[in-house]
């Protein structure tokens, strides 16, 4: 089976998708900024830690990029006996699965 080549769209497309891009992208940010703000000062309030999970993730062109999304899983030091402990007694209970928990 053939390759097809897929063309490029032209430089006006391109430019009318990158504008709508950014401006949506924006009015977005400002409208939602109270919640945003929300949220972070309840993660901060109810757990100790970072706010933000920072993770490199690869984008276009295998450009690694910072991905920033709201810590959801508390965090806890490797030498915390008390979660490893926790962890091990549910597995061997068969509360859930090495592939995460399993519906009850």
């Amino acid at each position: 089976m053939p390759v097809e080549w897929i063309k490029e769209p032209p430089f006006w497309y391109r430019f009318l998708k990158r504008t709508f891009d950014i401006i949506f992208s924006s009015v977005a940010l400002v409208l939602l900024s109270p919640v945003l703000l929300l949220i972070a000062v309840l993660i901060k309030l109810t757990s100790k830690g970072r706010i933000l999970f920072t993770q490199t993730r690869i984008g276009y062109h295998g450009q690694p990029f910072q991905s920033f999304t709201f810590r959801s899983m508390y965090e806890f030091s490797a030498s915390d006996s008390r979660i490893h402990k926790e962890y091990v007694k549910r597995l061997l209970n068969g509360d859930f699965g090495q592939a995460g928990e399993m519906p009850v």
